[in-house]
Parts: C-alpha cells; sequence; structure tokens
C-alpha cells in the first residue's frame, strides 16, 4: 500500500499561509496527493502582524514590494486593482494600512482550499495550539493543547514573533502591556487621560503613539530608547537603483576565491561599490550614519525635506541588499556574524528601517503640539513602592531624570531568543534536544535546507521559517524575504515527496 505523505504546518499566519500556497501550487504540478494539517486557534492567513487594526497602522513595504508569491512581484498590486482599492499606478508606491494586507492573507488561504481540492490533498485546520513535536517510529508525533496526538513525516515550523522579553520583570503587573496589537484595543486597557510610557522608538512605537491619539487619548505619550532614535523617513524620492556588486552570483564568486566563505570588509565593498555606481556621494554616505539630532522636530523635518527633495541612494541599495541576504549571511563564519550583531546591527537597522512619509508627517505635527515627546538614555523602568506607578530612568545632557507614568506599554518588537521563549513547543524541542538554540537569534538550522539541526549535529525533518530562521538567514521579519524563504522550502519538499517510492 502506497504511504499518504503527512506534513504538519504549525502556524497558519502569513508566512504558513504562503508555504502552503507554495507547497500546494506546486504539488498540483508534480501531480502528488499528501495530507496537510494547519495548526493555529485563529483564522488562517492573517497572523498577529496582519489582524484587524487601526489604518494607521501601514505595511513597512510599499505594495510594488509586498506580494505574497514569489516570481510574481506583482501579485498584491494586481490584488488591490482588482478589488477596486486603487489603480496599479497609485497602488506600486503606496504603503496599506496592515489590516488590508489581513484581507490579502485571507486571500490567499481561500485559494490554498482551491488548490488543494485541485490536488486531492486532504486539508485540515486544528484550531488549536501545538504544543509538542516528538520523534515516533522514523516519524513526528504531533500533540495539541486539547491532548489529541496525530503523526507527520514533517513539520513546518512558522511560529511568528515572541514578544520581547526585555522588560519581563514587569510582565506580572497589570498596568503593563506587553504587546501593543492591535493598537485598536489599547484604547480600551488605557484610561484617556493617563500618562503613557511607550517603550522604544522604532516603528512599534510609533504606530502605537499615532493609534492612541487616533482613538482620542489627552493624556501625555512618551516614547523612549537608549538612543532615542527615529526611523528614517521613506519618501517618493525613494528610487530605483540597479545592484551590480551586491548580488547573489558575485559574492558567491567572491566566496568561492576564498574558500567558501566572505568576511564583513568583502560585503562592505560591494555594497558601497553599488552605492557609488548609482550616484550616492561621499556626503550621503556620511549622513547615513550620523548620530540622530537630540531634537525629534529638527530630525523630522531634515528626514521631511530629504525624502521629498531628492534620489536616498543609501535607502535604496540597502533595501535591495535584502534580496539576496538569505543566500549571502550563512556566508560569513561565525565569528563575523557575531561581530556583525555585536559592532554593526544598531546602526545599520537604524538607516534601514523606514516609515512612511503619511506617519513622519503625522507624528511631526504630534510633537510640535506637545502632545508626544521623545526621550532618550533609557536606563530601566521599574514599579514605585506602593505599585500606582511606573518610574523610569533616562540619563542625557540634563544628567539622570526619572519621570511617573500610569501605565506602561512595551514596543521594542520581538525577541530573536529561542531560550527565552516561554511557547511550549519551543520549549520541548530544546529540552529535548531536537532542536538548539542559535547564539545569534532563533532555532539552529542548516540553511542550505532551512530544517532544524537537533543537538547530535543530525537535521531533522522540520523546517522553520519566519523570526526562529534568523541566526540563519539574518533578516526574516520581511515580507519579500520569507516568501522566498517559503517557495524554496516547499518546492523542495515537493521534490523529495516525489522521490520518495
Amino acid at each position: 500500500m502506497t504511504h499518504l505523505f503527512k506534513l504538519a504546518i504549525v502556524g497558519g499566519g502569513s508566512i504558513g499561509t504562503v508555504y502552503l500556497h507554495h507547497f500546494l501550487r506546486d504539488a498540483l504540478t508534480a501531480g502528488i496527493q499528501v495530507e496537510v494539517t494547519v495548526y493555529d486557534p485563529r483564522p488562517l492567513g492573517p497572523g498577529a502582524p496582519y489582524q484587524e487594526d487601526s489604518d494607521c497602522v501601514l505595511l513597512n513595504s510599499p505594495a510594488a514590494y509586498s506580494s505574497a508569491v514569489f516570481n510574481n512581484r506583482t501579485h498584491f498590486v494586481e490584488w488591490l486593482v482588482k478589488h477596486g482599492i486603487a489603480s496599479e499606478e497609485v497602488a506600486g508606491p503606496t504603503y496599506f494600512p496592515r489590516n488590508l494586507y489581513g484581507r490579502y492573507m485571507r486571500s490567499i488561504a481561500e485559494e490554498n482550499r482551491t488548490l488543494a481540492n485541485a490536488t486531492g490533498t486532504a486539508l485540515a485546520h486544528r484550531q488549536c495550539r501545538a504544543i509538542d513535536v516528538a520523534r515516533h517510529d522514523g516519524a513526528y508525533a504531533i500533540t495539541d493543547e486539547q491532548g489529541n496526538v496525530r503523526h507527520c513525516d514533517h513539520v513546518v515550523l512558522c511560529l511568528g514573533n515572541p514578544l520581547s522579553d526585555r522588560f519581563s520583570h514587569l510582565a506580572a503587573v497589570p498596568a503593563f502591556i506587553a504587546d501593543p496589537y492591535p493598537t485598536t484595543k489599547l484604547a480600551g486597557m488605557i484610561p484617556p487621560d493617563a500618562s503613557v510610557l511607550v517603550l522604544g522608538t522604532s516603528l512599534s512605537a510609533i504606530d502605537t503613539l499615532l493609534a492612541l491619539k487616533a482613538a482620542g487619548h489627552r493624556g501625555p505619550l512618551h516614547a523612549s530608547s537608549r538612543t532615542g532614535r527615529l526611523p528614517v523617513v521613506r519618501g517618493r524620492a525613494f528610487g530605483a537603483v540597479t545592484m551590480h556588486r551586491f548580488t547573489s552570483d558575485e559574492l558567491m564568486a567572491a566566496a568561492q576565491k576564498r574558500g567558501g566563505q566572505l568576511d564583513l570588509e568583502v560585503l562592505k565593498q560591494h555594497l558601497v561599490e553599488d552605492f557609488r555606481m548609482n550616484g550616492g556621494t561621499d556626503e550621503e554616505l556620511a549622513d547615513a550614519f550620523r548620530e540622530m539630532r537630540s531634537d525629534p522636530v529638527k530630525y523630522l523635518d531634515e528626514e521631511i525635506a530629504a525624502a521629498t527633495s531628492h534620489r536616498r541612494v543609501w535607502l535604496s541599495v540597502s533595501a535591495l541588499a535584502m534580496s539576496c541576504i538569505e543566500d549571502v549571511w550563512p556566508l560569513l563564519p561565525p565569528d563575523q556574524r557575531a561581530r556583525f550583531h555585536r559592532d554593526f546591527d544598531r546602526h545599520w537597522k537604524m538607516r534601514k528601517i523606514s516609515f512612511p512619509m503619511s506617519n513622519a508627517l503625522r507624528l511631526k505635527q504630534l510633537l510640535e503640539a506637545g502632545s508626544v515627546t521623545i526621550g532618550t538614555g533609557l536606563r530601566d523602568v521599574r514599579l514605585s513602592a506602593d505599585g500606582r506607578q511606573f518610574i523610569s530612568t533616562e540619563f542625557g545632557g540634563r544628567g539622570e531624570v526619572e519621570s511617573h507614568f500610569d501605565r506602561v506599554v512595551d514596543a521594542t518588537g520581538f525577541s530573536s531568543s529561542a531560550e527565552a521563549c516561554v511557547d511550549p513547543l519551543v520549549r520541548g524541542l530544546l529540552a529535548g534536544g531536537t532542536a538548539t538554540a542559535d547564539a545569534l537569534g532563533g532555532l539552529t538550522i542548516n540553511p542550505a535546507s532551512g530544517r532544524l539541526v537537533n543537538r547530535q549535529g543530525a537535521e531533522e525533518q522540520i523546517a522553520v521559517l519566519g523570526s526562529f530562521a534568523s541566526g540563519a538567514y539574518f533578516w526574516t521579519n520581511s515580507i519579500d524575504v520569507n516568501v522566498r524563504l517559503a517557495a524554496r522550502q516547499a518546492r523542495r519538499l515537493v521534490r523529495a515527496v516525489q522521490a520518495c517510492p
């Protein structure tokens, strides 16, 4: 009797949905039948990042760079046009609300049902969490939170983004909000006149500030981080560039000349050469890594002016460098990857991460009105002795300053540490030796296959996508990188199933 291959996908959000879409498309082409079970307590498609939320919470990439289908960059734009949301000319460069992208992902999930029927695939959605994956008779037994056990041949972990653990000492305090999303719920959790400290000054913090003000919050809002640095502003002057040197082919050729590895100096050389070949100047390169002005309004004034007046070659080049990062990052030896995280990661992200012009203009307006303030030098946040307020400590030009707040919202982003993750599935994989933690983030995987490497150094039939693959691929929090990785892993598995007797 022919064995029916069984696939389990843990996590049915955007990455799990994209992976399943590419797997089913390739399965249809290959003419294979499988059984697929998806574990997720929520409806399939949007996941947490693209759930229903305020319209002011925007995508970090324009529609032209947000396709969920590999080798079809216009798929999201075509969907927007088809549904009468925007014309093709308007849609491409526009940053749409995340909740709209959630609708798009739901349509992909619906299409997956159609593809499953076309391939004869038995597709089941278990609306619960998987809490354990263990080896069983040469395959895997998956236990869900209801105590049910199912067996499968291959597992794909699409676990989403674990919450930040930087302020875990406050987690049990009711007035501490560990996750700002969906921001529409914040207004109901925070009294309108309360003083609020938002931890972080990057994209999630800006989402939080704008959403609270949009919901009518009247109390003081203060965002603070160690650097106080706001993201750069991406405007219409985010021009097209062509990469000649920082490409997979060029860098792999360079690695072959160096025994199969690269170092950071080679990457820098190739990146700077592309920057100059596309018209970048010494002045812009120096500006890309300058420290932010202490006055956030002046900083935004300069950013808005730069984003509307001339091409920003550095932003364009650094964005396109991510189009091959999953091939390039593994070519760096461990000490070079560790050095990048230690010495350069903060500066890189400061000038790589950008936010839309519309949000920059709104934030500047709120800062000028005094209803929002930005702090720097954040050292500590603790609960007051009577337990009624939070006390923050910032260190800057005025020395050490303490401030009191009624509520604290952690908007510092997500944690990349597998060891700090409280998910029972991850903890069980680590405890049992089926997985090990990557020192640079997530779980240890073989970059060539995308599969877990266990404590004995052998590969498991468990693939990993998303933030838990960050140690292997570096930039796994963007749509386009995850789409490419999902498509590759899906095709690889379909070929393996085809080869099975």
